[in-house]
């Protein structure tokens, strides 16, 4: 049991990369959201982890080739030394480094993620048609022509919301939406009703249409979103 005990903590500390790299990867993109099983949490650690150690062993490779250095990858040592029950050591140095790595590669990871780049690239070479996003919603939002003043129609409350959306709900969620520099009209009339700095939406996603109009991607007039 003490050996076992062991393992299990040597193992955690030479997991600690992966498990950053998740931690980073998904409040960036929409799989924090996401239920998923221990089996796949556990695939996600193993990929960022194997991974950043791939980077961080070639990189020494290189480094060493060029300046004769001696640095060299432990883990794998430590790994084939914890299959055989032995002690190891955790090489604080190394896992500090790789857990570094780790980081930007969660970034460059959510970054194509986001951007949908592999789905682009199926796209391209005609693999796929799919836009890669859990649904219209979704792809919707990631969308560059959002990057502008849009209306927000509440057809329940008869209410139009004219402004920027900051921040949009999850695919598994209800449609919620937070919007800057708002200005509040009836939908029926369109009479202005009064302004606001920010704005909570909380719609059935029956009741909610989001348009953009030409017209309003000229009535920026110069406020930073």
């Amino acid at each position: 049991m003490k050996d076992i005990g062991v393992m299990v903590i040597s193992l955690a500390f030479l997991a600690l990369p992966g498990i950053i790299g998740v931690r980073v990867f998904r409040p960036l993109t929409c799989s924090f959201a996401e239920k998923r099983e221990g089996w796949e949490s556990f695939l996600d650690i193993l990929l960022f982890s194997l991974t950043s150690y791939l980077i961080y062993g070639v990189a020494l490779s290189v480094i060493d080739h060029y300046l004769t250095t001696g640095f060299r990858v432990t883990v794998f040592e430590k790994l084939r030394g914890l299959s055989s029950g032995n002690y190891v050591d955790v090489n604080w140095f190394e896992i500090a480094w790789v857990s570094l790595i780790s980081v930007v590669l969660a970034f460059a990871a959510a970054f194509c993620d986001n951007r949908k780049l592999i789905n682009r690239f199926g796209q391209r070479i005609r693999a796929t048609r799919r836009f890669g996003d859990e649904d219209v919603w979704e792809y919707f939002h990631n969308s560059k022509d959002l990057d502008t003043w849009v209306v927000v129609r509440d057809h329940k409350h008869n209410l139009v919301y004219f402004g920027y959306i900051v921040v949009y709900s999850s695919t598994e969620k209800d449609r919620e939406l937070i919007m800057r520099d708002v200005s509040i009209h009836e939908g029926s009339g369109g009479a202005h009703l009064y302004d606001a700095s920010v704005v909570y939406l909380s719609i059935e996603q029956f009741d909610l249409n989001i348009e953009i109009l030409d017209s309003l991607k000229e009535r920026k007039d110069g406020k930073d979103r």
